[in-house]
């Protein structure tokens, strides 16, 4: 298993795993036997993490005794089951060229939406330069009127 591989893990089962073996001793101590710290043990007691790295996964199966595989499979989820491809490859291909068509078109009117959108902002621009022209001459005005 590679170091920096992730491997998604039965929260409950870990969870009830790691507090069992911190019963018998210590945060401290299982986390000097697992090479990590007080604070990662203390994330696995209280089922705060979904998935450990490979690295983390050997000190388990080494610190248990047991081979990587059989820490795996207790511990691991299962991955999901991949749906074997069936009919004809000419359907298939259809089938995503009839897709691939509909896509192009939704691009198309995303395009045609971000112009107008563009437009808008563009447009909105302008007003609150407007807007702020206008309130500067009012400030301006009421400014001189207060001075007379």
């Amino acid at each position: 298993m590679y170091d920096d591989q992730r491997v998604k893990i039965d929260k409950v089962r870990f969870q009830a795993w790691i507090a069992a073996e911190v019963a018998k001793s210590s945060q401290n101590r299982v986390a000097k036997e697992l090479g990590t710290t007080h604070a990662t043990i203390n994330r696995y007691v209280h089922g705060k993490v979904d998935a450990v790295t490979g690295r983390q996964m050997n000190a388990i199966a080494a610190y248990r005794g047991e081979s990587v595989q059989d820490t795996l499979r207790l511990f691991a989820l299962p991955l999901p089951e991949v749906q074997p491809a069936t009919g004809d490859l000419g359907d298939r291909l259809a089938t995503l060229e009839e897709k691939y068509e509909q896509l192009l078109a939704e691009v198309e009117l995303l395009k045609d939406e971000r112009e107008l959108l563009a437009t808008e902002v563009g447009n909105l621009k302008e007003f609150v330069e407007v807007l702020i022209e206008e309130f500067n001459e009012a400030k301006r005005a009421k400014g001189s009127k207060n001075k007379i």
